[in-house]
C-alpha cells in the first residue's frame, strides 16, 4: 500500500526518506495498517502527506521481527564490502540473495 501511494505520488519529492513525517499521523496511519483496518477505510487518503506515508514505511520495516536482509547472512553482507572486484562482489550478493526466505526475496523484489 506505501510502496504504490509513493510511486505515484511520491517520486518526484526531493528527500522522501530523509524528511519525517508528522509523528502523530504516521502513529495513527500505523495503527490502522496494523489492525488491517486500513484495507477497510480505502487505503490511504490521496491527500496524505507523502512524507507521512514514507516514514509509515520506513516504520513498517524498522518494526519487522527479522530485517529482510536476515540476521543470520548479516556477517557475510557485511564481508561482501571488502571485496574490491565489482564483479565478484555482485556475485557474493546474489548468492546471498539466493539464501533469503522467500517471503524476504519477494518483499525486496517489490520495494527495489
Amino acid at each position: 500500500m506505501c510502496v504504490d501511494f509513493i510511486k505515484t505520488h511520491g517520486l518526484d519529492t526531493e528527500g522522501i526518506f530523509r524528511v519525517s513525517g508528522h509523528k502523530t499521523t504516521v502513529d495513527n496511519l500505523a495503527n490502522l495498517f496494523y489492525t488491517c483496518e486500513m484495507v477497510l477505510v480505502g487505503g490511504i487518503s490521496p491527500g496524505t502527506d507523502i512524507h507521512v506515508v514514507a516514514e509509515l514505511l520506513k516504520k513498517v520495516l524498522r518494526d519487522l521481527p527479522d530485517p529482510l536482509f536476515t540476521y543470520q547472512l548479516y556477517e557475510e553482507l557485511c564481508s561482501c564490502l571488502e571485496i574490491e572486484e565489482e564483479s565478484q562482489r555482485i556475485l557474493k550478493y546474489k548468492e546471498l540473495f539466493c539464501k533469503l526466505p522467500t517471503v524476504n526475496k519477494n518483499v525486496i523484489k517489490y520495494l527495489f
